[in-house]
């Protein structure tokens, strides 16, 4: 699998295109970060401490990038302060467990000059070693009172972990039978009693996501298809599991950036999420998500939800798509890597601009509405074709077009060039799941109108 690509990479429109309106009433305003903040990996917020915590790779001294001091930032009694420092690279998680923080990452020392790779609490106003994990730490999350640590690290405490081990007695434990292949984990969460993890190894030939079963890791479904495709982060949403990160469609996945596990399948979530209007050859992605008065809030590199304008954040009710207002891009880093509420605001880590503003990698929601413009609702069984009314269309590599959007069964089809001639007449069957393709034959540049059965779709053709 090739690694999933940073979000700075994804987004490509000029920023002027769309910061103009947002610069008129800004929607996002800086969260107040100190020092020079690098992009954030995690924004964690708890109501019952009345504490917010950002970390990452934070520059505090004037010394070199790599080697300089790196806190956790804390928001509590109305102002920023600094924990540590935790020698670099980086923070990827921050956790309170039982009231105490716990922090993982890529760091290599602790600020007294401890050697602790991957693992750190705080405590006594210093970081302190907490156990033994022999390399980075990706994710720490707390499950049913229990912390687990997902990453790249071998060992727990002197037992081979494979990259995910859970806190049990006072020590790290490693979870469940470990597959063949070396792992590198992204996030674990439960659905329905089980563990569910997100990784890149590969399991009897499929990869991706995977479940604990009778102490064992196997692929979850058909895992993720294609060369690139792979998931961020997961969440529980009304009785599924929603999965979100660098998924393709075209690469045959069910969805675009983010699909829905119903315990027996992958579905779409609406058209799910593009980068360019109805364009799903680009890359898009879901990097975080969290459940929030009843809607699943979704952060990522995106301009657009199901058609609907969302530029790095929206939300999804369960039938239709809503983008947040406001603008989450700059120059150098775009979208949304991290989400969490205080209380009712919503803060996320992000790039150096949002809404045309600088604001260190950290912003804080202000708007009077989360809701800007939302999309038609859809269904639980309407999503399973992303649209009623049209097909979705998009080239490979080998110059055929794959399609979804078509009634199943022996259709006929038609591709009709600018003036309505026919250029080419067919019958195809279309699958009852995932795409299909035709081959469109030699075509001129210009528009045509691709129609499957009583479905139809326009299609640019740039390159004859």
């Amino acid at each position: 699998m090739a690694p999933l690509r940073s979000i700075r990479s994804m987004l490509l429109f000029p920023c002027a295109s769309f910061v103009l309106s947002c610069l008129a009433q800004p929607y996002w305003a800086p969260a107040g970060l100190p020092g020079n903040a690098a992009p954030m990996a995690q924004v964690y917020a708890n109501d019952a401490h009345d504490t917010i915590y950002y970390c990452g790779r934070t520059v505090l001294d004037t010394g070199s990038y790599w080697a300089a001091k790196n806190p956790v930032l804390r928001y509590a009694a109305g102002g920023w302060d600094t924990l540590g420092y935790i020698y670099t690279p980086i923070i990827k998680s921050v956790v309170l467990y039982h009231d105490t923080l716990i922090a993982g990452g890529s760091f290599i020392f602790l600020d007294d000059g401890t050697p602790a790779e991957g693992i750190a609490y705080w405590a006594d106003s210093t970081w302190q070693l907490y156990g033994d994990l022999d390399h980075a730490v990706w994710k720490l999350r707390v499950l049913d009172d229990t912390l687990y640590a997902v990453g790249s690290f071998d060992m727990a405490d002197g037992q081979p972990a494979n990259g995910i081990a859970r806190r049990q007695g006072g020590q790290w434990v490693p979870v469940g039978q470990l597959p063949a292949d070396e792992m590198n984990w992204w996030d674990v969460t439960k659905y329905q009693g089980r563990l569910i993890t997100l990784g890149n190894g590969y399991i009897n030939g499929l990869r991706g996501i995977y479940e604990l079963v009778n102490d064992e890791w196997s692929v979850l479904g058909p895992g993720f298809t294609g060369g690139i495709s792979g998931a961020q982060s997961m969440v529980e949403f009304q009785g599924d599991l929603y999965v979100g990160g660098q998924i393709l469609l075209q690469e045959g996945n069910a969805g675009q950036a983010i699909m829905r596990w119903d315990g027996a399948q992958f579905h779409p979530v609406g058209t799910g999420l593009q980068t360019y209007f109805n364009d799903f050859s680009s890359i898009s992605n879901a990097v975080c998500m969290t459940v929030h008065d009843d809607l699943l809030w979704v952060g990522g590199g995106f301009h657009y939800a199901s058609g609907v304008e969302a530029h790095g954040v929206a939300t999804w009710d369960g039938e239709r798509w809503c983008g947040v207002p406001g603008a989450l891009f700059g120059e150098q880093w775009e979208g949304a890597y991290s989400m969490d509420f205080s209380y009712a605001t919503l803060f996320v880590a992000c790039g150096d601009t949002a809404d045309g503003q600088y604001v260190n990698q950290g912003a804080k929601f202000i708007g009077t509405s989360y809701v800007d413009s939302c999309g038609a609702p859809m269904g639980i069984q309407a999503i399973a074709v992303p649209d009623q009314s049209q097909l979705i269309v998009w080239p490979d590599a080998s110059g055929q077009w794959s399609v979804i959007g078509a009634i199943p069964g022996m259709q006929p089809l038609v591709i009709y060039d600018a003036v309505g001639r026919a250029t080419l007449r067919s019958q195809v069957r279309v699958p009852t799941d995932g795409p299909f393709s035709i081959d469109p034959g030699a075509l001129d540049r210009g528009a045509y109108v691709l129609s499957v059965g009583d479905r139809s779709r326009k299609v640019l053709v740039v390159q004859p």
